[in-house]
């Protein structure tokens, strides 16, 4: 793949797992305490790109790996969301990131107000 071709499918993917994650972010109970639960599935054919979009220097060595938030949003974009009278913020020290050597990855974490 080009570089052009790599940029492209790591906007791509990036735009879909924010989208996918503000979806989840919605008004529950444990939001007031910062504990509710948030997780996206998503697949990436080439290992080269998950890498890309995760700022490392090539494909992932790793099956899970812990993200801090700060990185995680630099990479995927600003995560939050309105609801009800307040707003809503991801929450907790990381996102937790898994990998597997199919394609197959998912992001996973908490929210609150």
């Amino acid at each position: 793949m080009s570089a052009d071709q790599i940029a492209a499918a790591v906007e791509k993917i990036g735009k879909a797992a924010n989208s996918g994650i503000k979806k989840q972010m919605t008004w529950k109970p444990s939001c007031k305490a910062g504990t509710a639960k948030w997780s996206y599935d998503g697949v990436c054919a080439d290992p080269v790109v998950f890498g890309t979009m995760l700022g490392l220097s090539g494909p992932p060595t790793w099956k899970m790996h812990k993200m801090p938030i700060d990185d995680f949003e630099k990479r995927i974009g600003r995560l939050d969301a309105s609801a009800r009278y307040s707003h809503l913020y991801l929450k907790g020290q990381h996102v937790n990131i898994r990998w597997s050597d199919s394609g197959e990855f998912k992001f996973s974490g908490t929210y609150g107000a």
